[in-house]
């Protein structure tokens, strides 16, 4: 399952355009422009969310943070994702350019999906392993992007 969310991470960001934020209002920006910005505050917002997956994959920006998998944290995940589906809805996709409208929907499922899992599946529920952080303690460890100290 993790091998496919990078996948689609990885996806998002080779599709972004890599434009920088821009302060027009989105009538004078087109509407390829202002989701290429869009994206690129979402994957920021993504990995701030999930720092342990982010740094699994090379972004150490929120190493310091280690979510506890609770509860609240399942809020603060069905939270973040009712913001950005409803940030995606000002979006039309038939009106993206192609690689911005598979972004669209790669960023849709990605986000159902999770939502999925809390609410449907509820695995925290019956796999104890939801539970285990030994894995992020370990790459926090073991990983040599940054001295010892540091980590």
């Amino acid at each position: 399952m993790k091998s496919k969310i990078c996948i689609l991470l990885f996806a998002i960001i080779t599709f972004s355009c890599g434009q920088g934020i821009k302060s027009e209002s989105m009538s004078t920006q087109s509407t390829d422009s202002t989701f290429s910005t869009y994206k690129e505050g979402l994957i920021l917002r993504f990995w701030k969310m999930y720092p342990d997956w982010a740094s699994s994959v090379g972004y150490h920006n929120y190493d310091s943070l280690l979510n506890i998998p609770d509860q609240n944290q399942r809020q603060k995940e069905l939270h973040f994702i009712a913001a950005e589906m409803d940030s995606l809805k000002i979006f039309n996709p038939d009106s993206l350019n192609d690689n911005n409208r598979t972004d669209y929907y790669l960023i849709v499922n990605q986000l159902n999906a999770t939502d999925w899992g809390i609410v449907e599946m509820k695995s925290f529920e019956w796999a104890p392993s939801s539970y285990n952080v030994g894995g992020t303690f370990g790459d926090m460890i073991n990983n040599t992007y940054d001295s010892l100290d540091n980590r």
